[in-house]
């Protein structure tokens, strides 16, 4: 087994205890009193920082795995680049989770930063391994994979300038709690770093899928430039939220389009080719059911903003926080059904998949349902539990199944 595949399916384990031990601060386990009944702090006072470490600890595991996935699918040895991010992501989860939820103890906050620091170093190796790549080859699609590196890199260093100013001029804030304010210029700054991450990372993913299945020539031609004039305009529009707000949403707008139709050519040639195979249905599908769950509904929001401001805060704060949630999370869903379609074989290749996909289908239509709708009744809940539950247990089958191929 390839060594970056192995990483990959270790960062997965990590990912999964990870989740696994936030699950003890669910709902579920909330309203049966157990997470009372546990000793850590959850001090309210302390609630904002605790989610933006959780955020950290939960996101860069699963950004170096599919650094990972890129090392294998581009044939890059990545030694030096593993060196860095497997620490990296470790000390981020220890030293985030411990920080907030077991000690009060600073050195605890160093890990944290120093795992931080790290996984940004692997990048800025990988970024170079990437421009030996395109030196070597000289192809827009070398050139996407270079923008992509270099524009996260630097939306990285944005968040790090940031949170270097805590405590000095800047108090820790969650963006679904300022949405009606004025904000300033560190919070600007941290909006344009959260939106810009994600984006950066989906467009990441979408340039694995089409490197892994080996997309033909003829589609790639029709569709890297309008990949690579999207992800510049959605990256300097991000950017431009700093300076100028107002503006910036519209050329975000703009970008958007030149990267969506690429990616639904790119789903379309994946469901006449892959149709039956459910690793890679479930990829192909959520790259246009993506529209469905978060494109659509953010574009009706921002044209009825004016009403929807009318109404009270909750329910804008509501659908904010569920629209990026439902984002984050498919894209975690296509990252983990591209290593299943890398890594399983046969019947447990389709069973794994499968649950995926339909767990993870069940927990965001119910979460569409209530993100658009308020609808809070026990069925939506229990639906997305369900699928949650569904998509857990069919990463567990996997992790289990694979140990011995993978070991």
């Amino acid at each position: 087994m390839n060594k970056n595949l192995k990483n990959a399916y270790y960062a997965l384990w990590w990912e999964m205890i990870t989740i696994l031990f936030l699950s003890l601060f669910s709902g579920p386990l909330k309203e049966m009193g157990i997470t009372s009944l546990l000793p850590f702090n959850l001090e309210p006072a302390r609630r904002v920082g605790r989610i933006i470490f959780v955020y950290h600890s939960v996101a860069v595991p699963f950004v170096c795995a599919l650094l990972f996935l890129a090392l294998y699918i581009l044939k890059i040895e990545g030694k030096e680049i593993s060196h860095l991010a497997i620490p990296g992501y470790i000390l981020t989860t220890i030293g985030g989770l411990g920080f907030s939820y077991f000690s009060d103890e600073w050195f605890l906050h160093g890990l944290f930063v120093f795992g931080l620091s790290l996984s940004f170093f692997a990048g800025v190796i990988f970024f170079i391994e990437i421009f030996k790549l395109y030196r070597k080859k000289t192809s827009i699609e070398n050139l996407l994979y270079l923008h992509a590196v270099l524009f996260t890199l630097i939306t990285t260093a944005i968040g790090g300038v940031i949170g270097s100013y805590f405590g000095k001029g800047f108090n820790g804030f969650l963006a679904e709690d300022v949405l009606r304010a004025s904000h300033d210029i560190f919070q600007r700054a941290v909006i344009s770093h959260l939106h810009l991450m994600l984006a950066l990372i989906d467009f990441f993913v979408l340039l694995l899928v089409i490197t892994h299945y080996n997309v033909p020539e003829k589609i790639k031609r029709n569709i890297f430039p309008s990949l690579i004039v999207g992800i510049i305009i959605i990256s300097v529009g991000t950017w431009a939220v700093m300076p100028f707000e107002e503006i910036a949403h519209k050329i975000i707008n703009i970008g958007a389009i030149f990267l969506l139709v690429p990616a639904g050519i790119v789903s379309f040639w994946g469901f006449k080719n892959y149709f039956r195979d459910s690793p890679s249905f479930g990829i192909f599908f959520y790259l246009i059911a993506v529209n469905l769950y978060v494109t659509f509904p953010g574009i009706y929001i921002a044209i009825n903003l004016e009403k929807i401001r009318k109404l009270p805060y909750s329910v804008e704060r509501v659908f904010t926080v569920g629209h990026w949630h439902v984002l984050a999370t498919l894209t975690a869903i296509i990252g983990f059904l591209l290593l299943v379609e890398i890594i399983s074989k046969g019947l447990q290749r389709q069973i794994i998949g499968w649950l995926a996909v339909f767990g993870s289908f069940l927990a965001f239509s119910s979460a569409l349902i209530y993100f658009t709708s308020n609808y809070t009744g026990k069925l939506i809940t229990y639906s997305v539990e369900a699928g949650i539950f569904l998509v857990l247990f069919s990463i567990g089958i996997f992790l289990i199944g694979e140990r011995k191929a993978i070991i």
